[in-house]
């Protein structure tokens, strides 16, 4: 399928192209040919080639964002004559995003035919372009199918400052608030490069911590009419905007060159990067917690890390929330049972799966400041949606509400084992039910408020006190802000306790900014009976445990049976059934 385009064109490819098909853009045709061929293909993932050890065709994939950084007032002084001479064309069933530059997808075709470690790959997907944008059928099918085309993409190419332009590293973007950005770039990290402006030569970036090197590919090189860009590791450049800086030095490595003769190099410092995002954005410091955690052994790690960063992002459907990262965790669900707004609904499906498959409730404790959801209270209150920009989410303070950024309130920690349970116990495991509501077996204890003086026979703590008054109850001070006394040896199902803490698990907290561990805290569920047998979250405790008392602790309390969800359930049942 070939199609010509002109500036403010609206293009459409219904008409062409057979519903429920993968399409790939002709890199060599565009750069070559200045024609646009979009390719169908009958198999997807496609066969494996045994003499090659590679697929039989070779793909690129872009991630950018729907609406991203504005293009730039053009003097008539600026060399930006390459953009405009080329154009601007827009997508038919697309009118809410960007036109798209041909000059940014001729480049991101050429870094993809300058791919040095698959010099043969000639492909590149590009949701817009790749998916019938005005066939729901299709665009349902290609949502289930998004995942394998960036396990697949080698590289992906990212644009982090969307399709309209390129952007050089000190200019910051919307690309880690975006949902689906996460899964493009978690799906194969190390073939993930970032495509941005750059004017000066090939070379080598440092780490952070000096201890990794990735490489600046010079895709294009500045000329008249046109600027210069190049490809760099996705990962090391997230380093770089943690740190807000790039160390890096010219020329590629040579074959036989020595560490030492590396570091002897003239060694540059770009400052203020920021392409990804700026140093210290909660968002960009939970992605890199995404990106650090990605091959752990134990995948509660991972996916409470996946959690986290997809709570700092938004989209312009609550429901895509849900399908953006149903392929990191494991999971496929059918678009087509969900409507655009049904997050909670997607959301349930989601756990659903993922416990029915033996995973974890890796997603409980991720933002233990945020309230937890009306409908849903393992997870937290969802952020607010929408086309553009960042999450944001509303919280109460004191007796006003106000509107933050969502990474604001993601817990800065990364999840721990310990030595006395095991991998598969670290987080809570067992069923959700339709309406939501996880059940499970987990050590328990029953708490009181500090205030209300409760004085229980067989609370181990009490018999302390009543025997010496001056001994002190342990006692733990919620989220919230509230103080408990923990009854250590009751058996709460004897009796009328409303109110239970359930231990999650061990974390470190983690200044990802500044990249230095603290202290290891005990999270705990703080839990409250609604209904017979029902429960839901109303906060959390962070204890900190610098010498392992408390987990002690908990190894002893007894293990009781668990429904937690909801508590308003049929709010939660009017929003799937629209």
């Amino acid at each position: 399928m070939a199609y010509s385009f002109s500036s403010h064109y609206s293009l459409s490819i219904e008409s062409t192209a057979t519903p429920c098909r993968i399409r790939f853009i002709n890199c060599r045709a565009l750069v070559e040919e200045d024609t646009l061929v979009i390719e169908e293909f009958d198999e997807f993932p496609f066969p494996w080639d045994s003499d090659s050890n590679l697929p039989e065709v070779l793909h690129a994939a872009i991630s950018y964002v729907w609406k991203g950084n504005p293009p730039p007032v053009i003097d008539s002084n600026e060399t930006e004559s390459e953009a405009l001479d080329l154009g601007y064309f827009n997508v038919l069933g697309c009118e809410d995003g960007d036109p798209i530059s041909i000059s940014v997808l001729r480049s991101a075709c050429l870094a993809t035919l300058f791919y040095l470690a698959h010099p043969q790959v000639n492909y590149i997907w590009l949701d817009r372009l790749c998916i019938i944008q005005t066939n729901n059928e299709d665009k349902s099918w290609q949502i289930t199918r998004m995942f394998d085309v960036y396990k697949n993409a080698d590289p992906t190419i990212i644009l982090p400052g969307g399709i309209q332009r390129l952007v050089p590293l000190d200019e910051e973007t919307a690309w880690v608030h975006r949902a689906w950005t996460l899964q493009e770039a978690l799906a194969r990290p190390y073939a993930a490069f970032v495509l941005h402006l750059w004017e000066d030569e090939a070379g080598i970036v440092g780490g952070l911590e000096e201890e990794t090197e990735g490489a600046i590919h010079v895709v294009q090189v500045p000329g008249p009419g046109r600027k210069g860009c190049a490809l760099m590791n996705l990962d090391n450049l997230v380093e770089a905007c943690a740190a807000g800086r790039l160390r890096w030095t010219p020329g590629m490595l040579g074959e036989d060159e020595t560490p030492q003769q590396l570091e002897a190099r003239e060694w540059r410092t770009v400052e203020d990067v920021r392409i990804i995002g700026a140093s210290g954005a909660p968002s960009l410091h939970a992605f890199l917690d995404a990106l650090r955690t990605l091959n752990s052994d134990v995948d509660s790690f991972r996916d409470y890390a996946i959690w986290k960063s997809a709570l700092t992002r938004t989209s312009s459907r609550p429901v895509d929330m849900v399908f953006s990262i149903m392929g990191l965790l494991g999971v496929t669900l059918d678009p087509k049972a969900f409507g655009e707004d049904d997050r909670i609904g997607a959301t349930i499906a989601l756990a659903r799966e993922i416990l029915r498959k033996g995973g974890s409730a890796s997603w409980i404790g991720v933002s233990t400041s945020a309230p937890p959801c009306r409908q849903l209270s393992t997870f937290p209150e969802f952020p607010e949606t929408s086309v553009a920009g960042k999450a944001l989410i509303r919280i109460s303070a004191g007796d006003q509400e106000k509107i933050v950024e969502a990474g604001t309130i993601v817990d800065e920690d990364s999840l721990l084992g310990s030595v006395d349970i095991p991998d598969e116990e670290i987080m809570v495991r067992g069923e959700m039910d339709k309406e939501g509501y996880l059940s499970f077996r987990r050590r328990a204890c029953i708490v009181t408020p500090v205030t209300a003086a409760v004085n229980l026979a067989d609370c181990t703590e009490c018999q302390r006190i009543r025997e010496d008054p001056a001994n002190q109850h342990l006692s733990a001070q919620s989220v919230d802000g509230k103080a408990w006394h923990f009854h250590e040896g009751v058996n709460f199902n004897k009796g009328k306790f409303p109110r239970v803490a359930v231990p999650l698990a061990f974390f470190s907290e983690v200044s990802l900014s500044v990249f230095e561990e603290h202290d290891v805290l005990l999270k705990l569920m703080l839990v409250q009976e609604h209904a017979p047998g029902k429960f839901h979250i109303i906060s959390y405790f962070k204890i900190p445990d610098w010498d392992m008392v408390w987990e002690r602790k908990v190894t002893l309390w007894e293990e009781s049976s668990f429904t937690v969800g909801g508590p308003d359930i049929e709010k939660s049942n009017q929003t799937r059934d629209k």
